[in-house]
């Protein structure tokens, strides 16, 4: 369920960023920020989902996945006009 949770938020961001850029409302540094956020954000999901036979590894990865998007949405907060 936290993983869904996760994915839905992740795409609402992502949607948002996407429309800012579009819309030339992004500042410069955004793009490569976002993108370099959204990768880390997807291979820590991805992680927890493969290391799933570990004990605590995977609550690991999806704790620092929800970090990630949680500076995902600062970002796209500050880096929107």
């Amino acid at each position: 369920m936290g993983a869904a949770a996760l994915g839905i938020i992740g795409i609402l961001v992502g949607a948002r960023g996407w429309l800012g850029l579009l819309m030339h409302k992004a500042e410069s540094w955004y793009l490569v920020t976002i993108v370099i956020l959204g990768v880390a954000g997807v291979l820590t999901a991805s992680a927890a989902f493969l290391t799933v036979h570990r004990r605590l590894v995977p609550w690991i990865m999806l704790a620092v996945s929800a970090l990630i998007l949680v500076s995902s949405m600062v970002v796209t907060a500050v880096g929107l006009r």
